[in-house]
């Protein structure tokens, strides 16, 4: 486990015949670095954790873009690093009355804040078990979209990182869905639940509102 994903630190064990049996898990932060494909681990069947990282709000609390900011880490994570895990490092605030040094998932008053918003957009929905599939990983400018199933439930989280609201079509392959509930985060407030949507033929088109995460739950 390494600070910034230091292969230098791992790779040693992993190259050791000796050692590589005895690993089960290769871990890192993201201080200073994005994520990215963990090579060897991955060539020798490790799993990759993400174990530490926060943002700095990018005003006194955290707001839209700090969630954005969030939830695309997350899904460069989990696309991109190929990640098994990923964990942020504050719960809580830990300076309660410096509400500039809010890293937390909740404020001092244990309200989720705009981290904590954007984190649940995944954790809430994507479960123990549940399996990462392909999915077209920016299908529109702006647009970043992960997909999970497990358990008869298909997930898919979608980004709109532009200032712009964009009508994007989905279609799912190999499998079945004719309802989703999409639950959304935007600047008016956070994992918010809305109206059902049809699927037909497994397809269905969504207007993203501009800087928003919706995850659809089926």
């Amino acid at each position: 486990e390494s600070e910034s994903f230091t292969t230098s630190y791992s790779d040693p064990a992993l190259n050791d015949p000796n050692a590589v049996g005895h690993i089960a898990i290769v871990a890192g932060h993201l201080y200073g670095t994005v994520p990215s494909y963990s090579t060897n681990a991955e060539n020798k069947g490790k799993e990759v954790w993400q174990t530490e990282h926060y943002l700095s709000p990018s005003g006194v609390q955290p707001a839209i873009a700090d969630a954005l900011a969030t939830a695309k880490e997350i899904n460069d994570s989990l696309t991109v690093g190929n990640y098994n895990a990923y964990l942020w490092w504050w719960v809580a605030d830990w300076n309660p009355g410096n509400a500039v040094t809010n890293y937390g998932l909740v404020d001092p008053n244990y309200n989720p804040t705009y981290y904590g918003y954007a984190l649940a957009q995944y954790s809430k929905f994507v479960r123990p078990g549940y399996l990462r599939t392909n999915a077209t990983a920016s299908p529109t400018t702006n647009i970043y979209l992960s997909a999970f199933t497990g358990n008869g439930h298909y997930v898919i989280v979608a980004l709109n990182m532009g200032n712009s609201p964009v009508s994007q079509p989905f279609t799912l392959v190999n499998g079945t869905v004719t309802t989703l509930t999409p639950w959304q985060t935007t600047s008016t407030g956070g994992l918010q639940q809305q109206s059902p949507i049809s699927a037909t033929s497994n397809q269905f088109t969504y207007t993203l509102p501009a800087q928003s995460i919706t995850t659809f739950v089926q």
